[in-house]
């Protein structure tokens, strides 16, 4: 083969491995990147309010706000319309509940939870709009984060539910059924 041949080969090959490097070297530097970013998105607080019925008597709801991250949640600033119709027609008592006034420390996988209302109150006529919750905190670097929460009693129109008094009713009915027929049984032996 002609020495320049050759030489055009190294040079080519020297060019393709050069630009191979570049190119491996920049994708390595994107995961580690990336790879960072998640392990530090990891490791927030991350805060989540909603509303909930009551396992015992479902016509109760509660509003929950839980710190679902991995770390602690600082500063927790409220704000909303305090002219809201959910809080002036439905008399709903979110004034009343200081949490709300804004608190200084939120744990990893503490939870806040407080009665809000009654089902029937709410979804009586007129149904308020969905109130809209802002929140403000902090990490512990002081990194700021902003979420908005909507609380809309809507979600549970049309939901049927079985009072609690009911439930102890059939519950004591069951406990009848089981001792007849538990008697006929022994009787029948």
């Amino acid at each position: 083969m002609n020495p320049s041949h050759i030489q055009t080969i190294q040079i080519i090959s020297t060019t393709v491995i050069a630009v191979a490097t570049i190119i491996y070297a920049y994708l390595t530097y994107i995961i580690v990147k990336e790879t960072r970013r998640l392990r530090e998105v990891q490791v927030e607080p991350e805060i989540v309010l909603y509303l909930q019925p009551s396992e015992n008597n479902p016509s109760f709801i509660y509003i929950i706000v839980r710190n679902i991250g991995a770390s602690p949640a600082y500063n927790l600033k409220w704000t909303f319309d305090k002219n809201s119709p959910l809080l002036t027609i439905k008399n709903v008592n979110l004034l009343e509940i200081k949490f709300f006034d804004g608190i200084d420390f939120f744990a990893p996988g503490q939870e806040f939870i407080s009665f809000l209302e009654t089902g029937p109150n709410l979804l009586s006529d007129p149904i308020p709009p969905p109130l809209e919750m802002n929140l403000k905190f902090s990490n512990r670097r002081g990194d700021e984060f902003f979420r908005k929460f909507l609380l809309n009693p809507k979600q549970f129109s049309g939901r049927l539910y079985i009072k609690n008094e009911n439930l102890k009713e059939i519950s004591k009915h069951l406990k009848n059924i089981s001792t007849q027929i538990g008697l006929s049984t022994k009787e029948s032996k």
